[in-house]
C-alpha cells in the first residue's frame, strides 16, 4: 500500500542551498546504474530508464565551478 504525503516545497530539501554540481550528478548517476542493475529489467526497459536518467542528471546540477 501507498501513502501520500503532502510536499511542502519550500522545504530545506527543496530551496537552493541543496548543491547540486557535476560530480554529485555523477554520484546519483553511478546509485541509479548499480539500482537498475539489481533489478534486473527487460533490456528494453532498462534501456528506457537509462535514457532517462542520463537525460535527467546533467539537469539537476545547480552549481557549477567558477570560471
Amino acid at each position: 500500500a501507498y501513502e501520500i504525503y503532502q510536499c511542502d516545497w519550500s522545504s530545506d530539501v527543496c530551496s537552493s542551498d541543496l548543491v547540486i554540481d557535476e560530480a554529485a550528478s555523477d554520484i546519483w548517476l553511478t546509485h541509479m546504474r548499480a539500482a537498475l542493475d539489481e533489478q534486473r529489467l527487460a533490456p528494453e526497459v532498462d534501456e528506457l530508464f537509462w535514457r532517462y536518467f542520463t537525460m535527467a542528471a546533467p539537469s539537476m546540477i545547480n552549481t557549477f565551478p567558477a570560471e
